[in-house]
């Protein structure tokens, strides 16, 4: 038979009273015997202001960052990057390699990108053959050109149909933010330069 909590209070009149504390280690025993109750009474209260100061602080900077979201400058609003175009693509049938060439619009300010551009072929039935070059490329405000040649990462392009995607971003230093411009997948023809 399990003793209740304060059962040791009730001793007869020959024993000795229990101390305060005494009786909050037999509650406790108790407590943690039956798997319920939770005795707040042994805490420290360093530690709890400590952890009520750090849950105040957490719900202040959800509030703030809520409450007063970023405001947008005059370079987010203008594209920085814009008008990326593909001119060609091309393969060279000894090596097959493909070659894209394209140009994008640099914006004021802008000195440098990041462009990729990813093709992709169906070869047979079933086997999708794949590439893709990506580099930074520097220039002033104005259309900029680019040029990638790369092979497939497994297997070989040939001349024929095929699907290009490409991007361009920038950073934008003073926003924290990218600004970039996307090509949807296409359809394009690989020509032979040959």
């Amino acid at each position: 038979m399990r003793t209740k909590p304060y059962a040791a209070l009730r001793v007869g009149a020959g024993d000795r009273r229990r101390t305060n504390q005494e009786v909050v280690l037999m509650s406790q025993s108790t407590s943690h015997e039956s798997g319920s109750g939770f005795l707040i009474r042994g805490t420290k209260p360093l530690g709890m202001l400590v952890v009520l100061a750090l849950a105040v602080g957490v719900a202040m900077a959800l509030v703030v960052s809520v409450s007063f979201p970023k405001q947008a400058s005059a370079a987010t609003n203008e594209n920085l990057l814009r008008n990326l175009t593909i001119t060609s693509t091309t393969i060279d049938t000894h090596t097959k390699e493909v070659t894209v060439k394209g140009n994008v619009t640099f914006a004021s300010g802008v000195e440098k990108a990041w462009v990729g551009v990813h093709v992709s072929q169906v070869v047979g039935r079933v086997h999708t053959v794949e590439g893709a070059e990506e580099k930074a490329i520097r220039g002033d405000k104005g259309l900029v050109p680019f040029t990638f040649t790369f092979s497939a990462w497994e297997g070989r392009f040939a001349p024929g149909k095929a699907t290009l995607e490409g991007y361009a971003a920038t950073y934008v230093r003073s926003e924290g933010t990218w600004d970039e411009d996307d090509l949807e997948p296409y359809g394009v023809r690989l020509v032979s330069n040959h």
